[in-house]
């Protein structure tokens, strides 16, 4: 009776174990089934995700090329036929906001960044928007709320030197030009290779009368953007500024006029102003009036920028220890290494290249080499920061 009843119990026993075996079997089998099953959905799900981000972008790109060929309504349809895919795509919206820009719809410009904005407020994308954004307030004679908006940009992307680029602008036209000065300060230090801060700086510096710092920042511009209009329209600036205030007054004389005011008495407090190049102006003017004489009449302006700009140099060089602010602390560095590196004639032809004189074309023809080195030192320049 013990013998069977141990037999039984062996039996039940083994059979249950059994049963579970085959309940752990098929638990490990579905596991892994449905393993797969996920994996598949997962996979199709990133696949049709990918297609239609591919396709939003292409359509979104199509749009732009539209923008560019100054199609801007058929680019504004492209944008909105990528929205439809993608309602919350704030790189169509920021797209469709400029286009509309281009057709002075400037309230649907700030309707279509608000909604870029309420998507997502911290959107990396959205630096380019708050440009957008303040240029429709701008371009509708509202300055003060441009500025606000520009300050909301700044406050998310302190470091976007486009944002204080504009609002220099609108500054500019305000005619608040000291806050002007500081943000596109602030934009050169951000990003020392836009072309339109430097411009922008130089010409409230000139209207200043801030003519070294003036000089320092045109000749930046014309090294960054050395051809085209602006270009042109900034050769007679240079040779202002470089040639200071001599006037040839008769057929053997030169008059340098000279602000006396600018010229420390005797006995005056001699403590150092801020980015003060009194010396070097004094030294460029009364160089400047060398260009009248005899020996340089018929040294050709390039020649003679060339003059002036080593002057500039050398002064800057023997008076930078003794003085202080951005322009000596940052610009005038930059331009004492271009002298010892012998860039100086280079430079010179740089910044007439778009003149239409023959001898400054055959000479930038000749020496691609030259032009070529003097690039390669000044992009790998080092800007303090």
């Amino acid at each position: 009776m013990q013998i069977i009843e141990y037999n039984i119990l062996t039996n039940i026993y083994v059979g249950y174990s059994f049963v579970c075996l085959l309940f752990v079997l098929s638990i490990n089998f579905l596991y892994k089934d449905m393993k797969k099953i996920l994996l598949l959905l997962l996979t199709i799900y990133t696949s049709f995700t990918l297609a239609q981000t591919e396709s939003i972008q292409k359509i979104i790109g199509e749009g732009v090329q539209l923008h560019d060929k100054g199609d801007y309504k058929a680019a504004i349809a492209k944008y909105d036929e990528a929205l439809k895919q993608n309602p919350k795509s704030i790189l169509a919206y920021a797209e469709k906001a400029l286009s509309l820009m281009m057709i002075n719809e400037y309230n649907e410009v700030i309707k279509t960044c608000q909604k870029c904005i309420e998507i997502d407020p911290q959107s990396s994308e959205l630096k380019t928007v708050y440009t957008t954004y303040a240029n429709s307030y701008d371009m509708m004679g509202q300055p003060k709320e441009a500025l606000r908006i520009y300050d909301e940009g700044l406050a998310k992307f302190p470091n976007f030197y486009h944002l204080y680029f504009n609002k220099g602008i609108t500054l500019v036209q305000m005619e608040v030009y000291d806050k002007a000065v500081e943000n596109f300060e602030k934009a050169i230090q951000l990003n020392p290779l836009h072309p339109g801060s430097h411009n922008a700086l130089a010409r409230v510096l000139y209207l200043q009368q801030q003519k070294i710092p003036s000089l320092m920042v045109l000749a930046r511009f014309f090294i960054l953007e050395p051809m085209g209009k602006r270009a042109e329209l900034n050769i007679p600036y240079l040779e202002d500024l470089t040639k200071g205030n001599a006037q040839k007054t008769g057929r053997n004389s030169v008059t340098i006029n000279i602000d006396v005011s600018d010229i420390p008495k005797e006995g005056e407090d001699s403590v150092k102003k801020e980015n003060d190049f009194t010396t070097t102006a004094l030294i460029l003017a009364l160089n400047s009036g060398m260009d009248y004489t005899k020996a340089n009449k018929k040294k050709t302006e390039v020649e003679l920028l060339k003059g002036n700009i080593e002057t500039v140099c050398s002064s800057l060089e023997e008076l930078k220890a003794d003085n202080y602010g951005l322009y000596w602390d940052y610009f005038a560095p930059y331009f004492i290494e271009m002298s010892k590196n012998g860039h100086i004639e280079t430079f010179s032809y740089i910044a007439y290249s778009s003149s239409s004189e023959k001898y400054v074309k055959k000479w930038i023809n000749k020496n691609k080499e030259k032009i070529d080195a003097f690039y390669v030192w000044s992009n790998n320049y080092s800007w303090k920061q």
